[in-house]
């Protein structure tokens, strides 16, 4: 398959329906967004949620609020399998949470109810407030007051809501129990896997595969760790390591939300250029950005070096307009 020269080898290395409650659980509104649209919980399936209840002028519910987004924008995967959602019973601006969360990579809705009309089935009487949802949308913490572990506690919920950890971790990390009681060999391969994307990053796929094989070899199933290893391993032409890596992914995530483009990027290794175009048919760009590459790569397969060109050239304008995307997944437990 002809490619444009250097383009999209390692890109891809960096950028990567409402369901019913249990009674217990307050449901997601029908409600319109701060700038009047209809928000379609449904597009956000799989995902995990933070609603994030914000009172406009007090200083520490925007100083929760940025520490959010940045624990969310710390890590690409956390980042693709959240939404954060900003919640105001007010009409006053809130031009300056929409300037917070305005960051390639999250995905994110600022909601303005002054009535409570929409929001009024969530218990809120302390700012900021944080209700989680898992995928399922089941409220799996809540977050009450500003503290010192506000934002690293919700986050962590949010994880657990992705099913990016499991259970046991989850409740070591919410009691704030030593990491040392963590998997040790989890620990480093965590380490091990934000230098790896850095050096990837940076152009040197061999010595990321170096650094992130031993690591890998002492734990299995981490998917962040196994996502990296399967675009590695691309990115070096080893087409059977990835569908390895990627069948692992898939049986211990199997929700996992980038299988979609992950499956995508290896039907086009395989040149199969239909089930690529059938991967990529239902993943909505704007939620993930990767979708725009893939078409790229899927129109140079194709033979249609211009369009690709055209889809590359536009991705790239809107990052250098938007700002950069982070893409290092941070080391265990750092709050």
């Amino acid at each position: 398959m002809k490619t444009l020269p250097g383009l999209t080898a390692l890109i891809g290395i960096v950028l990567p329906v409402l369901a019913f409650n249990s009674p217990q659980d307050p449901l997601l509104p029908a409600c319109a967004d701060h700038r009047g649209e209809s928000i379609d919980w449904g597009e956000f399936a799989g995902h995990s949620v933070i609603l994030y209840f914000h009172k406009p002028g007090l200083d520490y519910s925007m100083r929760g609020l940025e520490q959010i987004v940045a624990e969310l924008a710390a890590s690409q995967v956390v980042a693709e399998s959240t939404l954060l959602a900003v919640v105001a019973f007010s009409d006053q601006s809130l031009d300056d949470v929409v300037q917070c969360t305005d960051r390639v990579g999250l995905h994110t809705l600022t909601i303005a109810d002054p009535g409570r009309k929409a929001f009024g089935g969530f218990r809120v009487i302390a700012y900021p407030t944080a209700y989680i949802m898992d995928r399922k949308r089941k409220v799996v913490h809540t977050s009450k007051g500003f503290g010192p572990n506000f934002a690293f506690q919700t986050v962590v919920a949010a994880r657990f809501g992705a099913g990016l950890i499991d259970r046991p971790n989850y409740d070591r990390l919410m009691q704030g129990d030593a990491l040392a009681e963590v998997d040790p060999a989890l620990v480093r391969l965590h380490r091990m896997t934000q230098v790896a994307r850095r050096l990837a990053a940076a152009g040197d796929p061999q010595g990321a595969w170096r650094l992130l094989e031993p690591a890998l070899q002492k734990t299995s199933g981490d998917t962040p760790a196994l996502e990296l290893a399967f675009r590695l391993h691309l990115a070096l032409d080893r087409v059977d390591p990835a569908a390895a890596a990627l069948a692992e992914i898939r049986a211990g995530h199997p929700d996992y939300a980038l299988l979609p483009l992950l499956r995508c990027r290896l039907a086009l290794a395989r040149h199969d250029l239909d089930l690529a175009e059938q991967e990529l048919a239902g993943v909505r760009p704007r939620l993930f950005p990767e979708a725009e590459l893939l078409r790229g790569m899927l129109l140079e397969a194709r033979g249609d070096f211009e369009q690709a060109a055209a889809v590359y050239r536009t991705r790239l304008e809107q990052l250098l307009m938007l700002g950069s995307v982070a893409g290092a997944e941070p080391a265990l437990g750092k709050r």
